[in-house]
Order: C-alpha cells, then sequence, then structure tokens
C-alpha cells in the first residue's frame, strides 16, 4: 500500500478526508497536513520532512497538493525526494482515485489521482 498525505491550506485536508470518510463508509487511509496562514514555513517544512521519512520507511508515500506553486505545494515538493511523488490541483475526484488504488506503486497511483482529478472537473451549460 502506498501512504497518501494531503498537504493543503489549513483546513481543506482534514474537510476533503472528511468527506471521503462519509463516500466511502470507511476511514480513508491517508493524513492531512495542515500548513496554517501564520505558519512558520522553515518549521513546516522540517515537520513534513520528518512526517514523509517517519512514514516512508513503512510504505511508499504520494503526496497531494492542493495550488500549485502555493505554500503547501512548495513545501512538499521541497520536502519530497525523487521517489516522493507529487500531485497538485488536489480535490474530491483526485482524493477518491488515490484511495480506492492505494494498491498501486507511488508512480502508477500519482499518476491515477492526477487523472481522477481532472475527470472530476467539468463545465456544464452554456456560455
Amino acid at each position: 500500500m502506498t501512504r497518501i498525505l494531503l498537504v493543503a491550506h489549513q483546513g481543506l485536508a482534514p474537510a476533503l478526508l472528511d468527506v471521503a470518510r462519509t463516500i466511502l463508509g470507511a476511514e480513508p487511509d491517508a493524513a492531512a497536513f495542515d500548513v496554517a496562514p501564520d505558519g512558520d514555513p522553515v518549521a513546516l517544512a522540517g515537520e513534513l520532512a520528518r512526517w514523509i521519512d517517519a512514514h516512508r520507511t513503512q510504505a511508499p508515500v504520494v503526496l497531494l497538493t492542493d495550488l500549485p506553486g502555493a505554500t503547501p505545494h512548495n513545501l512538499a515538493v521541497g520536502a519530497a525526494s525523487p521517489s516522493v511523488p507529487v500531485v497538485a490541483g488536489l480535490n474530491l475526484g483526485m482524493l477518491l482515485r488515490a484511495l480506492n488504488h492505494a494498491d498501486q506503486p507511488p508512480d502508477e497511483l500519482a499518476e491515477r489521482a492526477r487523472v481522477g482529478g481532472r475527470r472530476a472537473i467539468l463545465r456544464v451549460g452554456a456560455s
């Protein structure tokens, strides 16, 4: 199993995990790393790196972030090694796809999550 960590602006990751729990009817095998707006980036980077190191000894890790280029994403990219994929653009479709394919190796899981996130974006109606 690949371990999934959501790295997002404060409140978003736990909320998405709560919704996933409701939809799946089970506790998602994922964790949330909240990035507070007033958080110290250096301290947060250290905390995130320690989380990754502690968990990837048990299982491979994939990081899902909310907004490319924002602080949570930048922290994730900085803390990740080449063996820890980071996928940006976190939405519920991406998270559910990742949770449903957590048995895949990290690179495959990251790609499935990316595709799930893109497929969850639709435009309906006239312009």
